[in-house]
């Protein structure tokens, strides 16, 4: 977000997502539509975009859309990660290796609120 142009449309998508607001997870528009009113790249887009995600105003979810407001709890960023033709042992190879050092790390990240909503389940 370093360029002139990309500060004026993280300024104006902060505006846009601001008028929403008052629906959370009310969903923006497509990537495409969103650059096309906004008068700038997909590029440039996607950098603001990236940057109201971090500070939690909003959400983004692959092939369903970006949503006001933070992320809610319990969602998963991804809801399959099943990659077909894989066989059985081969999807629990993939897990045992991956699953060990994901679960420290979201463990060694998470906040009291994370963890109390976990404890509860």
């Amino acid at each position: 977000m370093a360029s002139k142009r990309g500060q004026v449309v993280l300024l104006d998508l902060r505006r846009l997502v601001a008028g929403l607001a008052t629906e959370v997870g009310a969903r923006l528009a497509p990537e495409r539509e969103l650059a096309r009113q906004l008068g700038c790249s997909r590029e440039t887009l996607r950098g603001a975009l990236q940057v109201l995600e971090r500070e939690g105003e909003i959400w983004r979810h692959v092939g369903q859309g970006t949503f006001c407001g933070p992320r809610p709890l319990g969602h998963p960023i991804r809801e399959q990660i099943i990659v077909q033709g894989a066989s059985p042992m081969q999807l629990m190879q993939a897990r045992q290796t991956i699953e060990p050092s994901v679960a420290a790390e979201a463990a060694r990240l998470a906040t009291a609120e994370q963890a109390a909503y976990l404890a509860d389940r």
